[in-house]
């Protein structure tokens, strides 16, 4: 029983120390990129990473550290999947590429082949980036 008691103190000691001990850094907000991927590229995921991102600071202000690192990563998964939904979305576009503006200024691609070609793509690299996004996590 004096084991298992000095173990649970212990224990007890070194959850209290850990979460009263500030990091060295705080965690990144993602704020301006979150902004930015709001604007340019993907709407409801950059306000999801804005909404995060505006988190991270009183967290760690308020010496809620895990829940700061937390906002952080939401923040910054939240923002990577709006620029990447945008990145494949313009395939579908004529002029999102090189490739796809010079075979659209032949006049031998029609442009709803290329939406019809980009938005295959589209889905499936939405498919999988989502699914590599759960499986490496």
């Amino acid at each position: 029983m004096d084991i298992l008691e000095q173990n649970q103190t212990n224990e007890q000691q070194t959850n209290t120390s850990s979460q009263t001990t500030p990091p060295a850094v705080p965690p990144s907000t993602w704020l301006i990129t979150a902004i930015l991927t709001t604007i340019f590229c993907c709407m409801p995921f950059g306000l999801a990473g804005v909404v995060y991102a505006a988190r991270v600071e009183p967290y760690f202000l308020a010496g809620k550290y895990t829940e700061a690192e937390m906002a952080s990563r939401n923040a910054k998964k939240w923002t990577l999947i709006g620029i990447a939904i945008a990145a494949s979305v313009s395939m579908c576009l004529p002029i999102s590429t090189p490739p796809n503006a010079i075979a659209h200024s032949t006049g031998l691609v029609e442009q709803r082949d290329m939406v019809k070609l980009g938005l295959c793509v589209g889905i499936t690299g939405l498919i999988l980036g989502w699914l590599t996004l759960f499986l490496v996590r």
